[in-house]
């Protein structure tokens, strides 16, 4: 309930804001005789998250943000420079208070006419607020992904090298044969773990004549859910092992003939390889990366009764993908939560304020803080260079479609979904190699939109991207 003290944060701490109204800044009313401008924030409602676990740990709050002056010139002014210092911020503490997300949503222009000779000039900016709950801050499961055993996989850059490793999971399925591709690094070899591979048996594949088997266990398919741990160790296959529900599983073969396939790709889990793989059928959560053998006791801990808990304190994780329940978490991305947060802004002028810094093709023009396509030709290009490293980027814009249809791209290769309806359009690109510039192309000739605020920010950590998947495969299933 202490949202107040981010809003006053940022707003006061932005020099742009600053200048205009100095500390002139309050809840709910200002002063009477208060100097002209002056901005005034109100809280007009709050939604707490709740579960069935517990109280809320994440409260979205409405807020109006509101700017007054006695000119229709600064009043605009105003309502731009607090738009640009609130909308999209970067996840962090602001004013003693953490702040997941803050979004803009819309504005209000209002003359006030009631308030003498010279009246009012008033903006009334909409802001949705998403505020970590520090009162209520508990462990809660509440998602898994579903994974359908044909192309859906999450698919990381995380593990991309074979060394030992513990991975830590829950699973459940009710596939009786064989279910590939539990994880694996790029092919059903490389770093592979699979169950029901051959006489009901789990195997783990690092090579050519380079495996162990374990004993069956009707944990693979009785349908329940259960944890599993699975140790790699490359270098030595007599030291692997497997433990389900803590109990570690006795390796009924172990082949060493062969040698040690290089992982060709990061982590993948439900498939073993990013396309054209194996693919594992049913739920998985809570998945985990350690850079180190887990102990028994260690496992014990993980495992609590079949309970799920929190990892993020565990000494030796590396990657922990919580299926629909971590910080960032939304269709279609899965954030690690080792570090679940976004980077800086990548766009210069991303709110086109300016007719600067960005390079534009046949048909685009920019005005009135938006880029404009006017009966642009297919696969016309708005862009602007800069260096993009290796990485998943979080793509925010607002977008107005008349005709035709427009995607976005970092370099030539690295390319979102096509758009053909209006909108705010949230998107993912993953990019494996490194770029030099972002930008919009049309896929249509003659087509006709707008362009407000694009926002482009790097996923820290090795976030995972649901691929060949849907929202509704973020399902509420999980152990319990």
């Amino acid at each position: 309930m202490q949202i107040g003290k981010s809003i006053y944060n940022i707003l006061a701490n932005d020099s742009d804001v600053s200048a205009l109204v100095g500390t002139r800044i309050f809840p709910n009313v200002a002063p009477q005789t208060t100097t002209f401008p002056f901005i005034i924030y109100d809280v007009t409602g709050v939604q707490p998250n709740d579960t069935k676990d517990g109280a809320s740990t994440l409260d979205t709050n409405d807020v109006m943000i509101s700017c007054y002056s006695e000119t229709y010139s600064q009043a605009s002014d105003l309502a731009q420079k607090i738009r640009v210092a609130m909308d999209r911020i970067n996840e962090g503490t602001y004013g003693g208070e953490q702040i997941q997300s803050s979004q803009f949503q819309s504005y209000n222009d209002i003359f006030d006419d009631t308030s003498g000779d010279a009246g009012i000039y008033r903006k009334a900016l909409d802001f949705e607020i998403r505020q970590i709950n520090p009162t209520g801050i508990v462990f809660t499961n509440v998602y898994s992904l579903a994974f359908d055993g044909v192309d859906d996989v999450l698919v990381t850059q995380a593990d991309s090298t074979a060394a030992s490793a513990s991975y830590s999971f829950w699973c459940k399925s009710s596939v009786t044969g064989g279910n590939l591709g539990v994880f694996g690094h790029g092919g059903s070899d490389k770093g592979g773990f699979h169950f029901n591979f051959s006489a009901g048996r789990s195997l783990l594949y690092l090579g050519s004549n380079y495996y162990v088997f374990f004993d069956d266990t009707s944990a693979q398919d009785d349908g329940q859910w259960h944890h599993w741990v699975v140790y790699s160790d490359p270098n030595n296959l007599n030291n692997c092992k497997l433990y389900v529900d803590g109990v570690l599983q006795n390796p009924s073969s172990t082949v060493t003939s062969g040698s040690l396939q290089a992982y060709t790709e990061g982590l993948n889990i439900g498939g073993d390889k990013a396309s054209s793989g194996n693919y594992f059928e049913g739920n998985i959560d809570e998945f985990a990366w350690f850079n180190t053998e887990l102990t028994q006791s260690q496992i014990t801990t993980i495992y609590n009764n079949g309970v799920p808990t929190d990892l993020s304190s565990m000494s030796g994780l590396s990657g922990y993908w919580r299926m629909g329940d971590g910080t960032l978490d939304n269709f279609n991305l899965i954030a690690d939560q080792t570090d679940a947060s976004l980077g800086s802004e990548e766009l210069t002028n991303g709110d086109f304020a300016t007719d600067s810094d960005w390079i534009k093709g046949t048909g685009y023009s920019i005005n009135n803080n938006k880029a404009i396509a006017t009966n642009t030709p297919n696969s016309s290009l708005l862009y602007q260079s800069k260096t993009y490293s290796i990485g998943i980027y979080k793509l925010v814009a607002n977008i107005n479609i008349t005709d035709g249809s427009l995607r976005f791209q970092i370099g030539g290769g690295f390319i979102s979904e096509t758009f053909t309806t209006s909108g705010e359009k949230v998107c993912y690109i993953n990019v494996t190699s490194q770029q030099g510039y972002f930008g919009v192309a049309t896929q249509t000739d003659n087509s006709n939109f707008t362009i407000d605020n694009i926002s482009v920010k790097q996923v820290n950590g090795n976030a995972g991207l649901m691929t060949n998947m849907v929202a509704a495969d973020i399902e509420q299933n999980v152990p319990s």
